[in-house]
């Protein structure tokens, strides 16, 4: 597992403590609401959204999220940006100079409101950034930074990170995640940085959040299997977005993909949700990344494995730049390709469709071909094959025991026995007919 998982590089990213078995034996770990597994999470960066950045703006596009299949909006941070040490001429939404408060130029409480009624109208849900490591240097309560001016990052200039020795700031902090609950009926948060917080104070805040709301989502920027014991229902997945780079870079075997699965298995609780995603408002685009005609290969397989996709505003249509976090960059959406909204349209339909792709497990099938992934997601009613050809060419895969007639739930065509040859970096789901 060590070559695997853990290169100076991976470290860098979120991982830390994920070597240990820190789970307990037949900890069952907290279990996530049933909601969060109807659909993608879909992150919406608000000032980018759209030309004048507002959450009006958000609210207008709310069907056609629904119509994609999306379940979950993320807002990265609302709130008002610090001046000291500013980036940018806008700055970085994690630079929050008011952790109860909305940004001018977003709109007002009514705004918010207005959204969250029209999420929750369409039977979809709203979660919020929540950042509990650091704050602006000119945060309005700055007497709850840290007077050594430690960051968790050497590149972070704009923010201070919060003192947690102090009373005060761990009350804050949960007053602040309260606030929202209670005020505009947020559905949960997705905690920055969780792993720099301390543990403790999670527990405080997983304990009175739960009260306020039972079926509250709480998920983890932080890759440390520990805390979905209790604290947390879900956590990033950077260990399956640096394997995809690998396999791209033909620094990995395909197979590294459900060798990892496996692994989490032995790592997590049994209640585990990892977040998968090809990109984030961290990363480059999809496409820039694994390339404009070969994506689909690495793009698709999130939706075919354990966890809870992630789509960056913007992915769904193929957008080749992200939004820079420190400037007014709004997507844009004319930019925007059909022929990549209908396949991840089409993916979360299957998922939907198919329990055995969201919450099935995992066998991999020897193909004889070291470029391609074969794999089997099965449960009790039903077993598929998913297929990513990795490679230059067409090659037949499944050996002889699995021959037979499929549709492949992607492309819809019907195969006969023999008739298995996937394209170059093709993504194919077969289910067997009869």
């Amino acid at each position: 597992m060590e070559d695997l998982l853990f290169t100076e590089t991976a470290r860098k990213h979120h991982f830390s403590g994920i070597e240990g078995k820190f789970s307990r034996p037949g900890s069952v770990g907290l279990a996530p609401p049933g909601w969060v597994h109807d659909g993608p999470l879909y992150s919406v960066y608000p000032r980018s959204f759209s030309e004048k950045g507002r959450l009006k703006d958000v609210g207008e596009k709310i069907p056609e999220l629904k119509s994609l299949g999306v379940k979950t909006i993320w807002l990265l941070p609302i709130h008002p940006i610090g001046k000291a040490g500013r980036k940018g001429t806008r700055g970085s939404p994690y630079a929050i100079r008011d952790h109860k408060s909305i940004a001018d130029d977003l709109g007002g409480p009514a705004d918010l409101h207005a959204l969250i009624e029209r999420i929750h109208e369409n039977d979809m849900r709203l979660i919020l950034d929540f950042v509990g490591n650091h704050a602006a240097k000119d945060h309005i309560n700055d007497d709850l930074l840290s007077r050594k001016n430690i960051r968790s990052s050497a590149d972070w200039t704009d923010v201070s990170d919060f003192d947690f020795s102090v009373t005060e700031t761990r009350r804050y902090l949960l007053d602040v995640m309260r606030f929202w609950v209670e005020t505009f009926d947020i559905d949960g948060y997705r905690c920055d940085v969780a792993g720099l917080v301390p543990d403790s104070f999670w527990e405080d805040a997983a304990e009175s959040l739960f009260s306020l709301k039972a079926d509250l989502l709480l998920l983890a920027e932080w890759q440390r299997p520990a805390l979905h014991e209790k604290l947390f229902h879900a956590g990033y997945d950077w260990v399956l977005y640096l394997i995809l780079k690998d396999i791209r870079n033909n620094r990995r075997p395909p197979g590294d993909i459900i060798r990892w699965e496996t692994e989490q298995r032995k790592l997590y609780p049994g209640e585990k949700l990892l977040l998968r995603f090809t990109e984030n408002h961290d990363l480059p685009r999809t496409r820039e990344v694994f390339g404009s005609e070969s994506y689909r290969a690495f793009a698709g397989l999130p939706y075919c494995l354990e966890g809870l996709p992630l789509i960056y505003a913007g992915q769904e249509w193929g957008i080749p730049v992200p939004p820079g976090l420190f400037e007014k960059d709004p997507v844009p959406w004319q930019k925007g390709d059909r022929n990549v909204y209908r396949f991840y349209h089409r993916l979360i339909e299957l998922r939907r469709q198919h329990p055995a792709l969201a919450r099935g497990k995992s066998e991999q099938i020897s193909c004889g071909s070291e470029n391609v992934l074969v794999f089997r997601r099965y449960n009790e009613k039903e077993s598929l094959i998913v297929l990513a050809n990795f490679g230059k060419g067409e090659t037949p895969v499944l050996p002889e025991e699995y021959q037979g007639r499929y549709t492949d739930l992607l492309s819809a065509k019907k195969l006969a026995p023999g008739g298995v040859h996937p394209d170059p970096y093709q993504l194919m789901i077969l289910l067997p007919e009869g």
